[in-house]
């Protein structure tokens, strides 16, 4: 009897709605552990190499984590994977919420599906069946009524759901999955849910996981909850408290946080940040609730009971959201945010990219390269709040000029073209998250063009961590080691190791937010529990995230991305324009030298990205190695 996982995966396929339940053998847990690593297993094994990311022969995966539904606090996360039609790779998103323990609870450890389906579909599972049903009746629905249909339908108020909302549906290469108001939202995610007729996975299971060692387990749980309850570090305090938007009047006075679509830092160019002062956002939170089992909490609803950003029961917005509909655009009305918020979480809609995609629009108004005659009469100028929103619902919806922005500042740069392209900011594709690495540890900047979905800020964390000094866990193996900063292979080791370990807890299912508070988590020591394993230790932890990282490596090699795909765009290869506390502290490094330590630490070709075939062959991947000739 296994423990921790069901040891069953749901195999759809849409094309003959053909439902499979496949056994995964222990062994496979105990090489990747489950979450990503699961998915990124599954994926290189089925999807055909250069497949259409938006053809039948494209899966997605959506995937709990290893210890999620066994107590563990924070770890309810669920990863959503596919080939990404938005970088042509590796393609990943991860939501918070209630969506993955529920998935433990109806028995599963994952649900993959390919094909395209007739008709619009949605996915029905419990405990006890599983099931496709129309959903064409859906079709053209918001994410919010979506579900309220749902629930009506299935007669159960305690259905869990993922859907996609216009955005998903027509196909664009920015879109999310909103799950239960949490958003999976990066790679594009949302649109391989819309190319298969796949409006949502609906999930009500009553199963309890098994755990190996209950007692123990219990006392681990107990005790880091109420560590991570009190502990003195202002990442989990401001989280606790504010959520992250408690980070954003920081983020201005600091630099971190871009302004104008990168072009400035700081508060001098952005003076009514204090309106984004976390204190003063919650100001309009009616309700603070949290994700599955978090001690934290740093989720809230607000509303905005009169005017033209009149909002009910959206999501407390988030530090990028906030950045996205603020300091990027120039828009310093908090209830604004708030709107835009509320269109994208409903029309499932990446926050980060539509913003950006706004702010690539402005400057490229601003510089004559489009008109009023191209953006449907909208005066795209910074700060230009109802024109903002107008043109977050048309990106949205793909209308009008929005059908321009909808997959993208670099799509969009290609169709606009006369030198728009310098105004387009993202990496491989994807667009930047709001934190400059010019003036954070190298960390940053390095994963951002390293890592197999470009662009990504959560990448950094471990090794982020590991550069300031913070151990990754009470075991000797995950301590820091001292590194100068002239040392380039000392940095790529730290980043590698940080690297293996964020994989291996976020497939354990885990919040990338508690990494802060990782050197009281005895991780190893909690998946034995869990599972019963008798032969789990620390190297086993970090082979296993290091199994999960190659995965994903080899399957953007595999797919022919190229490294120099992946690359700063030309506004941030310059000096920081920067007035404040941090100025001439910005950092000056070789980032592409960087990436090759990281990579050879790795034992990756620090020139394709390549791994080799002896290392894959000690980790027991040679058959996927062997997949490309």
């Amino acid at each position: 009897m296994p423990y921790g996982y069901s040891g069953k995966v749901i195999f759809v396929n849409l094309s003959n709605q053909e439902i499979n339940i496949k056994e995964i053998k222990d062994d496979v847990y105990k090489s990747v552990l489950g979450g990503e690593g699961l998915g990124a297993l599954v994926l290189n094994e089925n999807i055909p190499i250069k497949a259409n990311p938006l053809g039948p022969e494209n899966m997605i995966g959506f995937l709990p984590g290893l210890l999620t539904g066994c107590g563990v606090p924070a770890s309810s996360r669920t990863v959503v994977v596919a080939k990404s039609p938005l970088t042509s790779g590796w393609g990943d998103a991860n939501s918070g919420g209630v969506f993955a323990p529920e998935m433990k609870a109806c028995g599963y450890d994952g649900i993959f599906i390919k094909g395209i389906s007739k008709k619009p579909v949605y996915l029905f599972v419990t405990d006890k069946r599983v099931e496709l049903k129309n959903a064409s009746h859906l079709w053209g629905k918001g994410t919010v009524k979506t579900k309220e249909i749902l629930i009506k339908e299935v007669g159960d108020s305690k259905i869990k759901v993922a859907s996609i909302g216009p955005a998903g549906e027509k196909l664009s290469l920015i879109s999310s999955i909103i799950m239960d108001g949490r958003a999976a939202a990066r790679s594009g995610i949302g649109a391989v849910m819309g190319s298969k007729l796949l409006k949502a996975i609906v999930l009500r299971g009553k199963k309890k996981v098994s755990i190996a060692n209950q007692g123990s387990l219990i006392k681990m749980n107990k005790d880091f909850t109420k560590y991570i309850s009190k502990v003195d570090y202002f990442v989990i305090d401001t989280m606790r408290h504010l959520g992250s938007c408690g980070f954003v009047s920081l983020g201005i006075k600091s630099g971190i946080a871009p302004i104008q679509n990168w072009k400035r830092s700081g508060e001098k160019y952005f003076p009514h940040h204090n309106k984004f002062d976390g204190k003063n956002v919650i100001r309009y939170r009616n309700k603070k609730y949290g994700c599955f089992n978090c001690p934290i909490a740093c989720g809230g609803i607000v509303n905005v009971k009169e005017g033209f950003y009149k909002v009910e029961n959206t999501r407390l917005p988030e530090y990028e959201t906030l950045i996205a509909f603020g300091s990027m655009v120039l828009n310093d009305n908090v209830e604004a945010v708030f709107k835009a918020q509320s269109i994208c979480d409903d029309c499932g809609i990446d926050t980060i990219s539509t913003g950006a995609a706004i702010a690539f629009a402005i400057e490229c108004y601003e510089n004559g390269i489009l008109t009023s005659n191209d953006t449907d009469d909208l005066e795209l100028k910074w700060g230009n709040t109802q024109a903002i929103i107008s043109l977050t619902e048309k990106i949205a919806k793909r209308e009008g000029f929005g059908n321009i922005l909808a997959d993208g500042v670099k799509r969009a740069a290609q169709k606009i073209k006369k030198g728009s392209e310098v105004y387009a900011m993202h990496i491989g594709g994807q667009e930047l998250p709001f934190h400059d690495f010019r003036y954070e540890t190298s960390s940053r900047g390095t994963m951002y063009i390293s890592d197999p979905t470009p662009s990504r800020h959560e990448r950094c964390t471990g090794g982020q961590l590991l550069q300031l000094n913070m151990a990754l866990g009470p075991y000797q193996e995950l301590q820091p080691e001292a590194v100068s900063k002239d040392d380039y292979r000392g940095m790529g080791r730290l980043y590698a190791k940080g690297s293996k370990y964020y994989e291996a807890f976020v497939s354990c299912g885990l919040c990338a937010y508690i990494m802060g508070a990782t050197s009281k988590l005895p991780l190893v020591d909690m998946i034995l529990n869990v599972t019963g394993w008798e032969n789990f230790n620390v190297d086993d932890l970090l082979d296993a995230g290091e199994r999960i990282q190659i995965l994903r490596h080899f399957f953007n090699f595999r797919e022919g991305l190229k490294l120099d795909q992946f690359d700063f765009p030309l506004r941030l290869k310059e000096k920081p324009l920067f007035e404040g506390a941090l100025k001439g502290s910005d950092i000056n490094y070789d980032w592409k030298q960087l990436r090759k330590a990281y990579f050879e630490a790795y034992n990756l070709d620090p020139e394709t990205g390549k791994p080799t075939k002896e290392r894959m062959k000690e980790l027991g991947l040679e058959h996927i190695y062997n997949m490309v000739k």
